[in-house]
Formats: C-alpha cells, structure tokens, sequence
C-alpha cells in the first residue's frame, strides 16, 4: 500500500465504518425520501423527529410537532422488502434511538462525509449525491408502469413535478404516438 508524504498509512481494520450509509440507502431509495427526513426517523414517536410505525409499515416523514412546508412529507407505506430490514435493525438493537445511528449515536443533520466515500469507493459520478436516491425511486416507480398519482402520493412531491420530470420514464408515455404518422386523417 503506497503512502502519501505527510499523511498516516491507512491500515485495514475489522470495523464496519459504512453500515449506517448502507442503512441510510436503503431507508431512502425505497421510501423516495429526503435526506433530512431519513435523518430524522427514528423508531418511536418523538417529538421533533419523524417515525416508523414497525407494526403497521408506515413512515410518518414529517417531524412531530412540525409543520408541513412545500417539501411535502406525507406518511408513507413501507415496502415489505425494506420492512423486514427495519424490524431486524430494530430488534438487534442496531439502531435504537434513531434510524440512522453511527457508534450508537443518532446522525442528525448530513452523512455527506461517509456518503462521499461509498460514492468514490464504489466508482460512481462524483455529482451523486443522497438526492439521486430520491430521483431513483421516481424512475423506478415510474419504469415499472406505476399510475402517477400514487407515485407522487408515495414520493411526496405533486403530479406536476412527477409529470414534468419522470413521464418520460413510464412505459406507457407516448404510446398513442407510436403509429400516429402512420394512419390517415378522418376528415369531418
């Protein structure tokens, strides 16, 4: 392993210095929520933190005692598959106060450095950021044929910005364009 002049070797340890990034991706690609609102889950009803409901599957995003802004962050259902992660996190006690948590301590405001690093190590565009998970889950939604207006509900965000921004993703866009050079007009 080479060494840069000025700095400490670095030396491969057994600690898992990303599972809470890992845990972070997860909560926000399959709930399409914002970074603030991961960070601000936590697995009981607190005030000033939003929260998961283990037992009915939901994702209350807004924070208790908050009120809702522009940044829409209606309650959401948990998909199964993330659902199962959840309840083991929580019955392990790996996140205990809040969802996200690093060395049993809640990340509260940015995982922008642990991100960061995931992103390099992983080879991505340096311009992908925890907001890139946000406009997956709308693609995906979207790829798969779901109907809009679920998905905005789900995602949050208005028809509009889902129509303007993620259409183009759902198979069914333009479809009635497809042969419409190809027919005659019926004249009246």
């Amino acid at each position: 392993m080479s060494r840069t002049p000025g700095c400490a070797e670095v030396r491969p340890t057994r600690r898992f210095t990303t599972r809470h990034i890992a845990r972070f991706i997860l909560l926000a690609l399959y709930t399409g929520t914002r970074l603030d609102a991961v960070l601000g889950a936590s697995f009981v009803k607190t005030p000033g933190m939003g929260w998961i409901d283990l037992e009915k599957g939901i994702f209350h995003r807004l924070r208790e005692g908050k009120t809702e802004t522009n940044k829409r962050q209606p309650p959401a259902r948990i998909p199964d598959r993330l659902l199962h992660h959840l309840r083991r996190w929580h019955r392990l006690g790996i996140s205990k106060r809040a969802v996200i948590e690093w060395n049993g301590k809640p990340i509260t405001t940015s995982v922008k450095t642990g991100f960061g690093r995931v992103v390099r190590e992983a080879g991505l565009d340096k311009h992908v950021t925890p907001h890139t998970l946000r406009y997956t889950a709308a693609t995906w939604l979207m790829n798969a044929g779901h109907d809009a207006y679920q998905v905005s509900g789900f995602l949050g965000m208005s028809p509009k910005i889902l129509d303007s921004t993620y259409a183009k993703h759902h198979p069914d866009y333009q479809r009635e364009m497809k042969g419409a050079f190809g027919r005659t007009r019926v004249s009246k």
